[in-house]
């Protein structure tokens, strides 16, 4: 999970940068802003990536509960 974090900051590192260089902002302005963005990119795909792989592995380990649960009934 963490390398997909780092690739997807990566490139909208530099998408971020080339469309703030495209608006005629100053390079320190753009790095910057580049950064910060990238840095904010990574932490919500790591947080969003955290809360999916938590639902799949809650679901997978509950698919056999509800098996053995219909399996009682009978």
């Amino acid at each position: 999970m963490k390398r997909a974090a780092l690739n997807i900051a990566g490139v909208s590192f530099f998408v971020l940068a080339g469309i703030c260089w495209a608006c005629g902002f100053d390079p320190q302005t753009c790095a910057t802003k580049a950064t910060t963005g990238s840095a904010a990119i990574f932490v919500i795909v790591m947080v969003a990536g955290r809360i999916a792989l938590n639902m799949i592995v809650t679901d997978v380990m509950e698919q056999p509960r509800e098996e053995q649960a219909k399996d009682q009934e009978r």
